[in-house]
């Protein structure tokens, strides 16, 4: 299931994954999509994980984002196998994939260290490869945050803004009764 937003499609992370890929120069099915890895520096899709029957890290291929020519329906267009390269072949997707940088399971917490919950998924503007939301949830709570609202994408961790006490601010004011003089 894909979103329309202003024209944009927005697809959940949980839709990417299992989504076949296909080259356009020979038209050919060449696998699916396993995982995805995210940006160290930005909320944005850096690669996009093959499906592998080799569980070793170091068989694992990845295409990167930049080699993506299309999102559509139940798949992604690349330009060639020239495309696909081996995860250890690429030093800066290496490392954000063994940093956990895949989003799914990441730990969201506030600038001061306030724990929100994990990323259970995310929605991906289908032409810009840009991390528009994540859902992040914890035991007795679910929370919708907007890309905007990340501060900085670290190892296994994603820091957003604090203004969860801005919010909870907002609201008490506007339940506080006007007094006339």
């Amino acid at each position: 299931m894909a979103l329309n937003d202003g024209g944009k499609i927005i697809i959940p992370y949980s839709k990417l994954v299992g989504r076949y890929i296909y080259e356009l120069e020979n038209q050919t099915k060449i696998g699916s999509v396993a995982d995805l890895i995210i940006e160290g520096s930005e909320p944005k899709i850096a690669a996009f994980v093959l499906e592998s029957l080799l569980p070793l890290r170091s068989q694992l291929k990845v295409i990167s984002s930049e080699d993506v020519v299309g999102l559509e329906d139940s798949l992604v267009y690349i330009k060639g196998e020239e495309s696909i390269i081996k995860l250890s072949e690429v030093v800066k997707l290496a490392d954000y994939f063994n940093d956990g940088l895949t989003g799914i399971g990441q730990e969201v917490v506030t600038r001061d260290g306030q724990k929100i919950g994990k990323v259970a998924d995310y929605l991906v503007d289908s032409e810009t490869l840009e991390i528009r939301k994540i859902y992040a949830k914890s035991l007795l709570n679910e929370r919708v945050i907007s890309s905007n609202e990340i501060y900085k994408i670290e190892k296994k961790k994603i820091i957003i803004n604090d203004n969860l006490k801005t919010a909870k601010l907002k609201v008490l004011f506007q339940e506080l009764p006007v007094v006339a003089d």
